[in-house]
Order: structure tokens, then C-alpha cells, then sequence
């Protein structure tokens, strides 16, 4: 992204001819890519794959098979991962090992469908944000001098895209995030509609864009998006439709927890012996097409009991599947589990007394 605002010390260089007129530099940006299924686009054309698994731009919008879908994988440390739908990865024909060695065998290499295997493979990449919000740049893990982009500058279909050598020379401390050129920015568009997370707290929603402001979000309310227009996100929340500024949301992972919302929790944690396992006040909703729907019935408990050992320590015991009724025949502190369709949502303790 090219910087707005050209510190002195850089335009002394531009004006003593040390540097180019047209220049990108080092920012501070801290956007993360959302997690689900998104398409990828470098100057309005998508990221396909050939039939020899290269990467490439074409725009398949209007056709039957439609553009390649990368599902977001956050390994943490800045790391992630970019699945498609036959469970292939966007990657590198170079092992990390082989690229941490010879960098130079990065420039120019076509960035491939690959399977994930780490013995062939580069697999792991750096993102990097251009705008604080939906336009990032990727490099190879642990490598900023080399960045993904369209070779030649092209737009075309057909175009190659490739690893180039780009190395942002104004990285600092307080500029940590490189740079890339237009041709290197990566537009990353939710598939919706989806599930996404508010981010902070107080985040209005209106009526309509630049609307009457209706009331106010907190930081992780999960809401239901339609369409995004630039800035502007329409959302259904508890079947009513509402438009919220884009950049305070963030997709949700679609294997994880979305679209389920764990309410509240139960309200009985102590029982007496002979009492039975209760669940009421536990509410857990499913926010699809936003409406909440209630999947108490769906849910499914597990018991792991707490055993100390005369030092102090303790271990927990394999987990046991309860139901809502269960007696409880002795004294024992446990964890229960609760999980909705295999998927863990929530852990709480309980404790068992005479």
C-alpha cells in the first residue's frame, strides 16, 4: 500500500534522489485475517487453481464451478494456513528447511496447491496487514524479504502467481508490518453469509449505512452477515436486519464454535449426595440465518472426576458421558464438559458433599 503520509527524513531522500518517487514503506498495522472460508483477490482478479495445480489469477465469478474458496487456519505466532476445499494447501514446492538454507531459491517460484506434508512442502505462511482491515500481503513463514504476487504486474487471466523478492528496507520497531506493492496486495473476501464476532465493545448498529444508531454490541457478540458493501456489513440479529461498520467484526472460525452461542451457564454447581446431575439456566443458541435457536437437547455431558494424591497433586479420571437426572451415589469434585455436535464449548467444576 502506498503510505499517505511521507515522513520528513523520507522526503529529504525522495528530493536528494536516493530514493523513487513512487515508494511503500513499513507500517504498524495489527489486522488479522478472519477465520472461515474466504476468496482471495489481487487487483479485482481471483486466485484459481490450474489443472496442474498452479496458482493463478481468473476470474471465475459467473461460471458453475465459481472461484477457489481458502479456508483461514491461525496457527498462532502469525503463522497460518490456507486450505481449499479438496484439502489441498496453498503452498511452496520447498521444504522450510530448504528455504531457511538457499532464500534464493524462492524468487520466482509459483505458489502451488499442495498437500500438506512438511517433509515436501512450505505450507505455513506470514500475514501481513496493508490496511488495518481486509487487504493483506503474504510471505513464507519466517521470511519477510519474499512476498506472493502477480507476476509481471498482471491482472490478466492466466497470470502466474508467484514468491518475488520485496524486502521492505523501512522495518523498525515501531513499522514492524512490511509493506507491499499493489501487485503483492491480497484482498481477502468472506464467503457469506457467516458467522462473525464483534471485536469491541460499544460497537453501534444502525438502521442502515451512516443510518440512526439503534444500540450497541459488546466485544465477542456473534452476529449473522449477509453482504458486505466496502465498509458496511448488513447483519441479521435475532431475525431483525441491521448495518454495522465491516472492520469491527471479525469472521468465526465455521469448525469451531460458530454459529453456536453459549449463553449462560448453569446455575447449580454443589450437590448433596444423592441429588441429580441439573442443568437449568444453561442456554445454548444456534444463530443461524440469525435467529437463535435453542440446542439445550443437542447437547452432551461428560464427567471427569478429580483424584488427589497424598502429596496434593491430582489427575482427572476418562471423561464419563452423564445425562441431565444422573445421581450423584458419593462425595467428589469433577469437571463436566459440555459439547454441542462433538465440538468442546465449555468447561465448568462441580463438587459432590454429604
Amino acid at each position: 500500500m502506498k503510505k499517505k503520509i511521507i515522513s520528513s527524513m523520507l522526503m529529504v531522500c525522495i528530493l536528494l534522489g536516493i530514493l523513487p518517487n513512487t515508494m511503500y514503506a513499513a507500517t504498524n498495522n495489527t489486522a488479522k485475517p478472519s477465520a472461515g472460508w474466504h476468496y482471495l483477490r489481487i487487483m479485482w482478479n481471483y486466485l484459481n487453481v490450474d489443472k496442474d495445480g498452479n496458482i493463478e489469477l481468473r476470474n471465475k465469478t459467473n461460471t458453475k464451478e465459481g472461484n477457489t474458496k481458502f479456508r483461514i487456519h491461525d496457527c498462532g505466532n502469525g503463522d497460518y494456513e490456507f486450505e481449499l476445499e479438496d484439502g489441498r494447501y496453498l503452498g511452496l514446492e520447498i521444504t522450510q528447511e530448504e528455504m531457511a538454507k538457499n532464500p534464493d531459491k524462492l524468487n520466482e517460484l509459483r505458489v502451488k496447491a499442495v498437500k500438506k506434508d512438511a517433509k515436501k512442502y512450505m505450507t505455513v505462511w506470514n500475514v501481513y496487514s496493508e490496511n488495518n482491515y481486509d487487504l493483506f500481503n503474504l510471505r513464507p513463514r519466517m521470511n519477510k524479504d519474499y512476498v506472493v504476487n502477480a507476476s509481471g504486474e498482471k491482472k490478466e487471466d492466466g497470470t502466474a502467481i508467484i514468491v518475488w523478492k520485496h524486502a521492505d528496507p523501512w522495518i523498525c520497531a515501531a513499522n514492524p508490518t512490511p509493506d507491499a506493492p499493489h501487485h503483492a496486495e491480497i484482498r481477502f473476501i468472506p464467503i457469506l453469509p457467516a458467522v462473525f464476532s464483534v471485536r469491541y465493545n460499544n460497537t453501534p448498529y444502525r438502521d442502515k449505512p451512516d443510518g440512526k444508531i439503534l444500540g450497541e454490541f459488546g466485544s465477542g457478540q456473534k452476529v449473522w452477515v449477509t453482504r458486505i458493501d466496502g465498509n458496511w456489513a448488513t447483519i441479521k440479529y435475532k431475525d431483525k436486519e441491521y448495518s454495522m461498520w465491516a472492520p469491527k467484526l471479525t469472521g468465526v472460525d465455521p469448525t469451531v464454535t460458530a454459529p453456536i452461542v453459549l449463553k449462560s451457564m448453569p446455575s447449580k454447581d454443589s450437590y448433596k449426595v444423592g441429588e441429580t446431575f441439573d442443568i437449568k439456566g444453561l442456554n445454548v443458541v444456534n444463530i443461524t440465518d440469525g435467529k437463535e435457536t435453542t440446542v439445550n437437547s443437542d447437547l452432551k455431558y461428560y464427567m471427569q472426576e478429580v483424584v488427589y494424591s497424598k502429596d496434593g497433586s491430582y489427575k482427572l479420571k476418562d471423561p464419563v458421558e452423564i445425562k441431565p437426572g444422573y445421581k450423584f451415589n458419593n462425595k467428589l469434585e469433577a469437571s463436566i464438559e459440555i459439547k454441542y455436535q462433538g465440538v468442546s464449548l465449555q468447561f465448568y467444576s462441580i463438587e459432590i458433599i454429604k
